[in-house]
């Protein structure tokens, strides 16, 4: 599977990983997380019949409303998850006002912090939130079903007069916005992986940096769908709270992925290190 998605084949590095699916000795974690609700969330008892991708329209599902106040999905008491769900809406309700007020967006794929000029080296810290960010991505991308083909952390470079350093996951189908036709699952994945760094980021530490290329990213693919604003803000609370009970179930595996990351391994052995923390 690494030989393939070293050498870009993709649809091969796919195709083997879903062989070795909850076989004997092959791969349990991939695309087995528990949800609170099933996929096509977006569909609630509200929303109209919608046509997201050419000629293909969705049956509509009866949800009940996720609401702020909802601590109960599908028989599960979640009050323990309110003040990271609460945190990590902000964090997004944040960035997203702050990018519509900037004349220029961060970037498209990579996270980006500015360091104080003449400073080159990350602190600890800064080096910890970077790997969990990343690592809140990869995980939640693996565990819902989506193959990571690579990443990068910690990626030093000079934007103006400021020294900068990123990170990012890249994922096998997730290579659009607007271009191709969305179907309604990978919407959901989409957004689930999406935010996937910022509530890695408030589950290890507690807080967010905001400075969220991927936030900037999951608006834009929300406006492209033209949701309306009640929509748009139910589906993110969907996305943070599946996202935040899906991390939270595998805080061990988060931890070990982000160290992982942190010292560059492959992306072979990332999927080891998940594997053998939830196993």
């Amino acid at each position: 599977m690494e030989r393939q998605l070293n050498k870009g084949d993709y649809k091969r590095a796919l195709s083997t990983v879903k062989q070795l699916q909850g076989k004997p000795g092959g791969l349990h974690g991939f695309g087995a997380a528990e949800q609170v609700l099933t996929p096509f969330s977006l569909f609630s008892i509200y929303m109209p019949w919608k046509i997201l991708s050419s000629g293909d329209l969705f049956v509509q599902v009866p949800k009940r409303l996720l609401k702020a106040g909802d601590h109960k999905l599908n028989g599960r008491d979640l009050s323990y998850l309110k003040p990271l769900v609460d945190s990590a809406v902000d964090s997004i309700r944040t960035c997203i006002e702050l990018s519509s007020l900037e004349d220029e967006a961060l970037g498209d794929s990579v996270e980006k912090i500015f360091l104080e000029e003449g400073n080159e080296d990350l602190s600890q810290e800064d080096l910890f939130m970077f790997a969990q960010h990343e690592a809140g991505h990869f995980l939640c991308g693996y565990l819902l079903g989506v193959l990571p083909k690579g990443y990068e952390l910690l990626k030093k470079g000079i934007s103006g007069q400021h020294q900068i350093a990123g990170g990012n996951v890249n994922f096998v189908g997730f290579d659009f916005l607007g271009d191709i036709p969305l179907n309604l699952q990978t919407f959901d994945n989409f957004s689930c992986v999406i935010v996937g760094g910022l509530v890695a980021e408030h589950l290890s530490l507690g807080y967010s940096e905001g400075l969220h290329s991927d936030i900037d990213k999951l608006d834009r693919v929300i406006r492209w769908t033209s949701l309306r604003e009640d929509e748009a803000k139910f589906h993110i609370r969907w996305a943070v709270t599946n996202t935040s009970y899906i991390l939270h179930q595998h805080k061990e595996a988060l931890q070990r992925l982000a160290e992982a990351m942190a010292a560059g391994k492959s992306i072979g052995t990332c999927i080891q290190v998940i594997e053998h923390a939830i196993h």
